[in-house]
């Protein structure tokens, strides 16, 4: 009997060590230009350059939400916009910004677009947008974060998994579908804090002649996951490059509420059958440096229309991470759009029970195509267009698989 006490207080010690406490905080703020702004900021998504500045109408506000996750030792923080693309340089603004006023590790610092195409250019390709503007958005992007990490508390994370209608616009068979979730609580009331939601379906659903801000189905999914469970809903972006949602081809501000909603219900049911994170949380990340060849790139910049920094030999470098809570959550962060027949097999090449893929974090790079699928599919050249380099892709692949397995 004495020793199987022993071994039961052995068991019940092992599991209160590996079961890691986490401190949650969430928080939101509104980045919808304001009315005086609106004259110098260019809105994004569609079309040439400065073909949609100085737009009055609003449909939704966009928002800039953050969620920091803690742990012992280890703080991550999550800030998604409602925009098509951010700047490295305001990134970079936000990541000085956070370390010297919070300590946060920039490599801890993750910052994603939504990638709305019916968001402010914060990247320059549309026109881009003034220095208020752009520095209004930088202060309301730290004021979510001091917030959020003021509002951390003892909180329980549960994940789950569900999919949402989307299929692969360049006509392959591949497309991922999946819908990830972090579900958070609190600790003390069960209460609900956060609800992350990665998944991967282009915000094209808005047609191209929209000139009303919005974020588009993101903010219709957001609104119907915190209608039904409360809490706030940081929408991430995943394997974008060529996943679209499925609408029969319709397209307008209603079609993207009916697919958002749906979608948003799918999210609800899942996280009726999820399963408590347990482990604690660890984050690499490494770099990449590569040549930019697309000429239309290269004359972007050359113009002032693209804010890209490239090094004295015409290289750009950008970064990639690996984030995990023990065994269970396992996710990478990718700096641009990535096509499906690239993204998949990194996503295998992780082991979690669920999978995160963050696209269009820490950067705005354009597409990256796998090199045997450029300019293979007659008619379109859409992501060759607006992708760096032919093998830029390839070498992402690499670059994050080899960060997996260390």
């Amino acid at each position: 009997m004495k020793r199987i006490l022993v071994f039961l207080s052995f068991i019940l010690v092992s599991q209160a060590a590996f079961a890691a406490h986490y401190q949650v905080g969430v928080a939101k703020t509104n980045i919808t230009p304001k009315k005086h702004q609106r004259a110098e900021v260019c809105m994004g998504g569609y079309g040439a350059p400065f073909e949609k500045c100085g737009l009055t109408d609003v449909n939704d506000r966009l928002s800039s939400r953050t969620l920091a996750i803690s742990d012992k030792d280890t703080t991550m923080i999550i800030t998604a916009l409602d925009a098509p693309g951010i700047s490295k340089a305001i990134i970079e603004k936000i990541k000085r910004r956070a370390q010297r006023r919070f300590g946060l590790s920039p490599d801890h610092v993750f910052i994603a677009a939504t990638h709305s195409h019916a968001g402010p250019d914060l990247q320059g390709v549309w026109g881009g947008a003034s220095d208020e503007y752009e520095n209004y958005v930088v202060r309301k992007v730290i004021r979510s974060m001091r917030r959020a990490l003021r509002n951390q508390e003892p909180a329980l994370i549960y994940t789950s998994t569900t999919v949402a209608p989307v299929e692969n616009r360049r006509g392959h068979a591949v497309v991922d579908e999946s819908v990830n979730i972090l579900d958070i609580v609190s600790r003390h009331d069960r209460e609900r804090i956060a609800t992350l939601v990665n998944m991967s379906a282009h915000p094209t659903i808005i047609p191209a002649e929209n000139t009303a801000y919005s974020a588009g189905y993101i903010h219709y999914l957001r609104e119907a996951v915190e209608d039904e469970l409360g809490g706030i809903t940081v929408f991430v972006n995943g394997v974008v490059g060529d996943a679209q949602a499925v609408t029969n081809e319709l397209r307008g501000i209603d079609i993207a509420q009916e697919y958002g909603e749906r979608v948003g219900e799918r999210i609800v049911d899942a996280i009726a059958h999820c399963q408590r994170v347990r482990g604690d949380l660890a984050i690499r990340t490494t770099t990449l440096t590569h040549p930019v060849t697309n000429p239309l790139i290269l004359g972007g910049i050359q113009a002032g229309l693209i804010d890209l920094a490239l090094n004295e030999n015409g290289h750009v470098t950008t970064t990639f991470s690996y984030f995990n809570f023990g065994h269970d959550v396992q996710g990478v962060t990718f700096p641009g759009e990535a096509l499906s027949r690239l993204a998949i097999p990194i996503k295998d090449s992780l082991t979690g029970d669920v999978n995160f893929f963050f696209g269009l974090t820490n950067d705005t790079l354009g597409y990256f195509l796998p090199s045997d699928e450029f300019l293979q599919i007659e008619g379109r050249t859409t992501e060759e267009s607006a992708s760096l380099d032919p093998f830029i892709g390839d070498a992402a692949k690499q670059t994050l698989i080899t960060l997996i397995q260390q």
